[in-house]
């Protein structure tokens, strides 16, 4: 008994993190600044990307290994949404991350007041599991919700939290989980992304970039890049395949289309492609439609599958429309594989940029 409660002690840490940072956001003042630039620092054990407008803390305040902390909104803005990162010593405690998923849902129930959770999902990958918990409750006089990542590595917890105002969610969600999703785990000095998947070529230690007029994009070093422009592509980057039986890429493409003159605007594009999807295809179906909102533009995240040739294809897509032109920017996966290539899919995706001007 005396053991479950010392799990129980530890695990409240998670809970009250959302008091401490909204004591930090009254002494904070607003800054100036939109998160164009990004900015990267490396521990022995880790490393992170996050908005170069962001305040890092690391004086290790509730047990925290760093707090990420977002510029003020306004002179009336008494919260900053931030990402901060709990390690834990699991020695002896004879847990796996199922168990610690387990203890860590119970704590959110009984220790938020009306703590309600919207999603709990298992991500696996090819070396390194980790899940995703999506969670509001009230703390103090505010609001929360919280997307977090657990990892369960050599008897450690890394716990990575993203806290937002919940009525703020939407507009912050987006670059909240790009901070997430570029969180790199590095153990017994061979690099593990946390949250991505890694082919049986080896891990993907480099990441690479492609800078162009108008947009920006990173990818691992040893997916292929193709700017020939067939199928009126601006980019197709393919994954190396994984063994000699695999017959299909793994790719995400970009495409930009020219709206003069057809009068569209994000919601009109969105509703035409979807219904595209629905028309065209065999057996098209649209699992997620998702308008997402940064402090910089807005876009609209569509998941959908659908048989295409002999293949059962599974898409996730980013829209964007700027200044009279659609930038289509889609993950394409064979389906019974998305799990796996889902995490890194995605990371390249969030580290796509427009470059307005």
């Amino acid at each position: 008994m005396k053991k479950g409660n010392n799990i129980m002690k530890m695990l409240k840490l998670i809970g009250v993190l959302a008091v401490i940072t909204s004591l930090v956001a009254c002494g904070r003042k607003a800054e100036a600044g939109t998160p164009d630039s990004w900015e990267s620092f490396m521990e022995n054990n880790y490393s992170i990307s996050y908005p170069g407008d962001w305040g890092v803390d690391q004086s290790g305040q509730m047990g925290t290994s760093f707090i990420l902390l977002s510029p003020l909104s306004s002179g009336e803005d008494r919260f900053t949404e931030n990402v901060n990162l709990i390690i834990q010593d699991l020695t002896g405690r004879n847990l796996d991350l199922d168990g610690y998923v387990e203890l860590s849902e119970g704590q959110i129930k009984t220790v938020a007041t009306d703590g309600n959770i919207i999603e709990s999902t298992r991500m696996t990958t090819e070396t390194l599991d980790y899940h995703k918990l999506i969670y509001a409750g009230q703390q103090s006089a505010f609001n929360l919700k919280f997307v977090q990542y657990y990892w369960l590595v050599q008897d450690q917890a890394y716990v990575l939290t993203f806290t937002c105002e919940e009525d703020q969610f939407d507009d912050y969600q987006a670059t909240g989980e790009k901070i997430l999703n570029s969180f790199n785990l590095t153990v017994g000095n061979k690099a593990q992304a946390g949250a991505e998947a890694q082919t049986e070529a080896g891990a993907l230690d480099n990441w690479a970039s492609l800078t162009e007029d108008d947009y920006s994009i990173s990818y691992p070093e040893d997916w292929e890049l193709d700017q020939s422009g067939q199928a009126g592509t601006s980019l197709i980057l393919f994954s190396p395949l994984s063994s000699g039986e695999d017959q299909f890429k793994e790719n995400v493409n970009l495409l930009i289309q020219d709206l003069t003159g057809n009068n569209l605007d994000l919601d009109g594009y969105v509703e035409l492609s979807e219904s595209q999807i629905k028309a065209v295809t065999t057996d098209g179906n649209i699992i997620e439609s998702t308008r997402m909102t940064t402090e910089t533009s807005e876009f609209h995240k569509v998941i959908y599958a659908m048989e295409q040739g002999v293949q059962n294809l599974k898409f996730e897509q980013y829209v964007w429309v700027l200044e009279d032109k659609a930038y289509v920017l889609t993950f394409t996966c064979e389906e019974d594989q998305f799990d796996d290539y889902q995490a890194l899919g995605e990371q390249i995706l969030n580290s796509f940029s427009v470059n307005k001007g």
